[in-house]
């Protein structure tokens, strides 16, 4: 149970300072554009030339795969469920989990669920898909 704690704790921290660095952008991002906007607003020190291009924003979510590690270990073709080896939707479950956000076992399941590109829920898709959710947390 410590360990878990311990485990949780670390998520957590790690988001917050994620959060925080994203805060932190989206600060320097306002003051650019403030700083390159000529009037009031930019105030005294504005500049004359033109606004940096500071491409677009991230969107939270955008990319499925982004901070994970590698590229996803099985492929998402759609095939029939009971094709995969539990050792490989074990390896999906732990890439999954490699960006270290938390999530509940249906975000987990949904997540996996469209990674192995269903469109649906079925009952031997969950049931093989939470067999693997579990099999990963017990190992840790």
């Amino acid at each position: 149970p410590q360990a878990a704690t311990q485990r949780a704790v670390e998520a957590w921290q790690q988001a917050v300072a994620a959060a925080d660095a994203a805060d932190q952008r989206l600060a320097e991002r306002t003051a650019a554009v403030a700083a390159a906007t000529p009037g009031p607003v930019a105030g005294p020190d504005a500049s004359d030339g033109p606004a940096p291009d500071l491409g677009p924003a991230p969107v939270q979510g955008s990319d499925p795969g982004a901070g994970r590690i590698g590229p996803c270990p099985v492929p998402g073709d759609g095939r029939a469920i009971s094709t995969y080896r539990d050792t490989e939707l074990d390896a999906l479950i732990r890439w999954i989990q490699s960006d270290t956000r938390l999530r509940t076992d249906r975000e987990l399941l949904d997540e996996a669920v469209r990674e192995l590109g269903f469109s649906r829920h079925g009952p031997r898709i969950v049931e093989r898909l939470d067999a693997a959710i579990e099999r990963v947390r017990a190992a840790g």
